[in-house]
C-alpha cells in the first residue's frame, strides 16, 4: 500500500541554460525532500482522524523509495502491510478497542457495538481507565447515583459534572475507518505545499 510522488510544477521561460540542465537534479532533490517533509503532516492527520493510533503505527508511514535524476518519483506508504493499513485501503469496519472489549465484559456495551468518543477523535487512556474503574462492580440496571460516570443502555456513557450531564462515549452499531483515498488526498495537499519551495531552492542553487 503506497503512494507515488511525481513532479508537478511550472517552469518559467526565463531559466538560464545552466538552470535548464539542472532541472532533473532539482526535481529529484525536491521530490525526496518533499517525501520526508510530508511525513509529519500525514502522522498528524492519522492522529486527528483515527481513534488513538499507536505511535508505532504512525511512524510506520515512511519514504519507501527515493527519486533519482532518471526516475523522477518517490514512494511513500506504510512500511509493512498491517491489518489496519488494509482496513484503511477499503474504509472497512475497524476492530474493537481494548476499552470497548472491557465495557462489553462488564455489561455496559452491547455485544457487536462500538463506543465512539463524543466530540473528539480519540479517548485518552486515563479517561478510559476512569470510566472502567467507575463502572466496574456495577450493573447497567443497578448503577450508583454517586458514580462520576454512568451508562444509558444502548445510548452511551455519560459524565456527571455538577448539575450537568455530559456525553462521553456514544454506542454505535458500526464504526468505519477513513478510506486510504482520503489519506492520499492529505498526501497530495502536503505535496503541493512543500514541493515548489524545494524545487525553487535547488534550481536557484544551480545558478549560484
Amino acid at each position: 500500500m503506497s503512494i507515488y510522488l511525481k513532479a508537478k510544477y511550472l517552469i518559467g521561460k526565463d531559466l538560464s541554460a545552466m538552470q535548464s540542465k539542472q532541472i532533473p537534479y532539482a526535481t529529484s532533490r525536491a521530490i525526496n525532500d518533499t517525501a520526508y517533509a510530508l511525513r509529519p503532516d500525514v502522522q498528524d492527520y492519522l492522529s486527528r482522524t483515527l481513534n488513538n493510533p499507536s505511535a508505532w503505527f504512525k511512524r510506520s508511514f515512511l519514504v519507501l523509495s527515493r527519486s533519482t535524476k532518471t526516475n523522477l518519483s518517490a514512494q511513500v506508504g506504510f512500511q509493512k502491510t498491517t491489518a489496519i493499513a488494509e482496513v484503511l485501503a477499503s474504509g472497512g469496519k475497524r476492530h474493537q478497542k481494548a476499552y470497548e472489549r472491557e465495557l462489553i465484559k462488564i455489561g455496559a456495551l452491547p455485544v457487536g457495538y462500538f463506543a465512539v468518543p463524543y466530540l473528539t477523535s480519540k479517548l485518552s487512556p486515563s479517561i478510559a481507565r476512569s470510566i472502567l474503574k467507575a463502572l466496574s462492580g456495577q450493573t447497567v440496571k443497578k448503577q450508583k447515583n454517586t458514580s462520576k460516570y454512568f451508562v444509558l443502555p444502548k445510548i452511551g456513557v455519560f459524565l456527571r459534572d455538577g448539575h450537568q450531564i455530559l456525553p462521553v462515549l456514544l454506542f454505535v452499531s458500526h464504526a468505519q475507518y477513513k478510506k486510504w483515498t482520503e489519506i492520499a488526498t492529505e498526501v497530495q495537499k502536503a505535496y503541493e505545499k512543500y514541493f515548489n519551495p524545494f524545487f525553487q531552492k535547488y534550481i536557484q542553487e544551480a545558478s549560484a
